[in-house]
């Protein structure tokens, strides 16, 4: 069974504050779609941090540990920017 340290902590959370950051930044851009090219570059914000802290946890030797946790993240949050620009393309 997996310990619920506060790095496993950390990622848990991320996901949901990411994906909920998406669903408003895609609602200001079907509401103001002069906006959409500051929204696509928003929306990148949390992938580049799920990539910044897993080059933390590279430099503080706990990378083995948080690797898939991470790479899910990433790979999860992907396909949701994917995702909400394939509605937003189709929606506008």
């Amino acid at each position: 069974m997996i310990e619920i340290t506060r790095e496993y902590a950390n990622w848990i959370l991320a996901l949901p504050t990411a994906l909920i950051f998406s669903g408003v930044l895609l609602a200001v851009s079907r509401m103001k779609p002069e906006y959409h090219v500051l929204v696509g570059r928003l929306m990148l914000v949390p992938y580049v941090a799920g990539i910044v802290l897993l080059g933390e946890l590279n430099i503080t030797g706990q990378y083995e540990d948080l690797w898939w946790p991470g790479i899910t993240y990433l790979t999860i949050y992907l396909v949701v920017i994917f995702y909400s620009w394939h509605i937003w393309e189709n929606n506008t």
